[in-house]
């Protein structure tokens, strides 16, 4: 677990500060070296220095362009970031194929066609009280937000029971994994503006969340039943808003919250990095006298003593209407109206393994003299405004937007806690792809809610369904490029399949040449590999009916010969505990599905 344990003074390095992350792969979440990326505007975390200058970054996935601070995230004239100016004239809608190039050239390529689509913004605004880009909504008070937030048939907001036990499941095989290799697991998910400020929505706006059915919501209920441990930051907000200090978290005008919200933020999972240390999940010690050295990737020194945190109490910051918001560049790119936004003097006292140049970076690596938590952190650009407090105070903390997620580099015992940050709104990236590792087996009956034994009983009394009834493909390494753990599967099974009202656990049952069964647990993954497949045969349900798993290639390798099937479990019960076969639940198993060496 968590052992805090001090590090060797290092050198003074140049603050956090962040330039215009310019464009990058409009993935979003992509497999390999594409980070994640959260359809919103990029707020810029960098630590300031003098007058606390704040960076932006720019954004990729849904679009949305540019977030600001004192330097502009300028203007990329994609369409991605532009409303439509109107319909096409007769002329233009009769054209034909051979004149339609030139037609296109010339609708994004006229003179003056960035100010005539800022005017129409600004028009519709002032005038109207409307909108000029679908993706943005206008709402009271000079609010802005993501329409995707607000529309309940967006996947991200949808909260089906499947959908929830996918994600809640995928999370809590994170976590398992994870403490199997020495680290702890925290998941953190930033709520979405509309449900920290759901007062300024328009008028027509339904308030989400009100019925409880919120994704997020259903997500932190499952994982709370499975023992996942998280933080929920929507509890925090309200509790901050009930302060009514007409202090704002969030900006106006971007989709972030600000320098405000992040500090409270920040605090609270230092907090909760403390209770656990106080409840021995973490081993506690701190930082004491150490030599300074030049080594900017040193490792920490272990010390005897309590687990250190500075909160800035007394750090005053600097209140200025200086943030260039992402929603604002969306709605209007030559727009120079500005959202407040909080700067604070954060003292550089870390050490950086490579220099940072943005906030936006895919992999940033710090150590300070704090304490010696090892901290892991997947995350999106709402960490942005994170990073410039807990450089400070982690003693080695490692930032990344990979994704899949590379949950591989705790192996070993490398970090003492694995952080997940990320927004409410792509909680679904969750189950994009799935990490390279091994998939778990089910020995141990104590470690499984689900036992073993209940599991190889059902393998015996289980149904059986058709090859037919699956998609099923191999790979020999990950699509990601990364070295591969063994032997890759994944595939989708027919959402007739799935049980009712109930969690479905996906079990690769893999059969030696002697005879030996072994069962593992598969991640509830649907891979972009098999999706367009899986969609065309079964519709929009299949997305739900995914899994993705690997074999350990010490125990398959390539001279083994072994067989595998997919064995399906349902569970009756709602909060996750059920066993094979309870209640509503039932048992499927398929026809051998891969043969390998024979």
């Amino acid at each position: 677990m968590i052992a805090i344990v001090p590090v060797v003074s290092m050198p003074f390095v140049s603050g956090v500060t962040a330039r215009d992350a310019g464009a990058e792969d409009e993935a979003g979440a992509a497999e390999a070296d594409v980070g994640i990326s959260d359809g919103g505007g990029e707020q810029g975390g960098g630590t300031s220095d003098g007058g606390g200058e704040q960076g932006n970054g720019g954004v990729q996935g849904d679009g949305v362009q540019g977030g600001g601070g004192e330097q502009s995230g300028g203007v990329s004239e994609t369409d991605a970031g532009e409303p439509d100016v109107g319909e096409p004239d007769d002329d233009t809608a009769n054209e034909s194929d051979e004149d339609q190039p030139k037609a296109d050239y010339f609708s994004t390529h006229f003179g003056l066609r960035t100010q005539l689509i800022a005017l129409d913004a600004e028009l519709k605004s002032r005038l109207f009280g409307e909108s000029s880009n679908q993706k943005v909504v206008e709402g009271r008070d000079g609010w802005l937000f993501l329409a995707e937030t607000l529309d309940p048939d967006t996947p991200g907001n949808q909260a089906s029971d499947r959908a929830a036990a996918r994600i809640a499941r995928t999370l809590w095989l994170f976590s398992e994994y994870l403490e199997q290799n020495g680290a702890d697991f925290l998941f953190v998910a930033a709520p979405n503006k509309a449900g920290v400020y759901p007062e300024y929505l328009p008028y027509y706006m339904p308030r989400p969340g009100l019925d409880g059915a919120r994704l997020l919501d259903r997500v932190q209920l499952r994982i709370d039943a499975l023992g996942v441990r998280y933080i929920d930051l929507s509890a925090l907000f309200q509790q901050l808003r009930e302060k009514d200090d007409g202090t704002y978290y969030y900006h106006q005008r971007d989709t972030h919250w600000n320098n405000r919200g992040a500090l409270e933020v920040y605090r609270t999972i230092m907090a909760e990095l403390e209770s656990m240390a106080a409840n021995a999940d973490i081993e506690s010690v701190t930082a004491s006298a150490a030599p300074e050295s030049t080594a900017a990737s040193a490792e920490p020194e272990s010390a005897p003593g309590a687990f250190a945190y500075e909160r800035y109490e007394s750090l005053v910051p600097r209140v200025a209407v200086e943030w260039d918001g992402d929603l604002e560049d969306m709605l209007n790119p030559l727009s120079e109206r500005l959202d407040t936004q909080f700067f604070y003097d954060v003292p550089k006292e870390y050490s950086a393994r490579k220099p940072i140049v943005n906030t936006e970076d895919m992999n940033i690596e710090t150590t300070s003299k704090k304490n010696g938590v090892r901290a892991l952190i997947f995350r999106d650009s709402f960490a942005n405004a994170l990073i410039q407090f807990f450089t400070n105070n982690l003693g080695k903390a490692s930032f990344t937007r990979s994704m899949p997620f590379p949950l591989s580099r705790a192996e070993g015992g490398a970090y003492d806690v694995v952080i997940l940050e990320i927004v409410e709104r792509n909680l679904r990236w969750i189950v994009d792809a799935a990490p390279a590792i091994p998939a778990p087996e089910i020995s141990e009956p104590e470690s499984e809610r689900v036992p073993a034994e209940q599991v190889l009983a059902a393998i015996h009394e289980a149904g059986q369904f058709p090859a037919d009834a699956v998609i099923f493909e191999a790979a020999e390494a990950p699509t990601d490029g990364r070295p591969s753990p063994g032997a890759r599967f994944y595939g989708c099974f027919d959402p007739a399949l799935l049980t009712v009202g109930a969690e479905t656990r996906i079990y690769p049952v893999v059969e030696g040449a002697n005879g030996e069964v072994r069962v593992f647990e598969a991640f509830p993954i649907l891979e972009k590999n098999v999706l367009d497949a899986a969609i065309k045969r079964w519709g929009a349900a299949a997305e739900d009916c995914g899994f993705s798993f690997y074999l350990d290639s010490e125990r398959y390798g390539e001279h083994e010969a072994y067989t595998v099937r997919l064995l399906l479990a349902g569970q009756g019960s709602e909060s996750a505990s059920g066993g094979v076969g309870a209640e509503s639940g039932a048992a499927r198993i398929s026809e051998p599905l891969f043969t390998a060496n024979q």
